[in-house]
């Protein structure tokens, strides 16, 4: 994600635990796990957000429908959401 500059990796099907996002941000600490918070051997929804170039902290995350459909909403530039 971050040599390819990519912003935002929405994942499906995405199967992880708090500790598999713990270690996932531990190995790359640029990189911040926003998951729909349930483990399901079945479903499950993720993001992967590079932070050098969104700002963590004007993320809204909203799970639509639990382990099928979350909403994340950030600030684009200076203007933009």
């Amino acid at each position: 994600m971050r040599l390819k500059r990519i912003t935002i990796l929405e994942i499906q099907e995405a199967r992880t635990t708090e500790e598999d996002i713990a270690q996932i941000e531990s190995v790359v600490p640029k990189i911040k796990i926003i998951t729909t918070g349930q483990y399901s051997s079945k479903m499950g929804v993720a993001f992967a957000i590079n932070k050098d170039l969104v700002d963590e902290n004007n993320l809204h995350h909203e799970i639509m429908i639990p382990n099928r459909v979350s909403k994340l909403k950030l600030k684009w530039g200076e203007t933009k959401n």
